[in-house]
């Protein structure tokens, strides 16, 4: 369970499992108060990380030409 400890100027106290994580305020959703449980998901996006890839890779064989 993700709880929302404190929010300090821009950023998110998250307590995690005895964890402190700290992202931007502004992934929050609007209304979140301390206090509030969290749910967050997390999701691998395949196709973007394949672009990226092939944009680095390009990148990269330009370097060498």
């Amino acid at each position: 369970m993700f709880v929302l400890d404190r929010i300090e100027e821009e950023t998110a106290v998250i307590e995690w499992n005895g964890q402190t994580i700290m992202l931007p305020s502004a992934l929050l959703p609007l209304g979140a108060k301390e206090g509030d449980l969290l749910e967050i998901f997390l999701k691998i996006d395949h196709e973007g990380t394949r672009r990226r890839r092939e944009r680095i890779e390009e990148k990269a064989k330009r370097l060498w030409e």
